[in-house]
C-alpha cells in the first residue's frame, strides 16, 4: 500500500520537477536560436565535445538535422569543429560558452528568486533530499 502510494508520488514529484524546470528555463533561449539548435549547444556545454553521432544520440535527432544544426552555429561562431580521425568533433567557441553561462544565470537567479522566503534550515533539508533522490534512486 505505501509502495504504491509511493510510487504515485515519485511519479507526481518528478511531473513537478520538470514543470518547474520549464517554467525556469521558458524565457532561457537565445534569441534567433530555435530549441533544437540550442539543444545543440547545452548538449556541448555539458559535454565539452562530441561529434555528430554522439549528439544525435543523445538528442534523439536526425543525423542530418544535427549536421544542419551545427553549420549554423559554426557560422554563428558559437561552435568550432577539430579534425579527429575521418571525422570532426565539435564544441563550444569561447563566445558560445559565454552565451550559455547568461543564460544559465539568469536560471540560478530565477530560482533564487524564486525561493529567496525559504529559510536556512528548510533549504537544508531540501538539499539533503535532492542529494538522497539523485544518488540513491538514479
Amino acid at each position: 500500500m505505501v509502495r504504491n502510494k509511493f510510487n504515485q508520488s515519485f511519479f507526481q514529484f518528478i511531473g513537478d520537477t520538470q514543470k518547474i524546470a520549464y517554467d525556469l528555463t521558458l524565457a532561457l533561449q537565445p534569441e534567433g536560436l530555435s530549441n533544437k539548435a540550442f539543444s545543440v549547444l547545452e548538449h556541448l556545454y555539458y559535454n565539452n565535445t562530441s561529434d555528430i553521432k554522439g549528439i544525435s544520440e543523445s538528442l534523439g535527432l536526425s543525423y542530418g538535422s544535427v549536421r544542419h544544426f551545427l553549420k549554423a552555429l559554426l557560422e554563428d561562431n558559437l561552435v568550432k569543429r577539430q579534425k579527429k580521425g575521418r571525422g570532426y568533433t565539435y564544441s563550444l567557441t569561447k563566445q558560445g560558452k559565454v552565451k550559455l553561462d547568461a543564460c544559465f544565470f539568469q536560471v540560478v537567479n530565477g530560482i533564487q528568486n524564486k525561493y529567496e522566503d525559504i529559510d536556512e534550515e528548510t533549504l537544508g533539508s531540501l538539499m539533503e533530499c535532492m542529494h538522497y533522490i539523485t544518488k540513491k534512486m538514479y
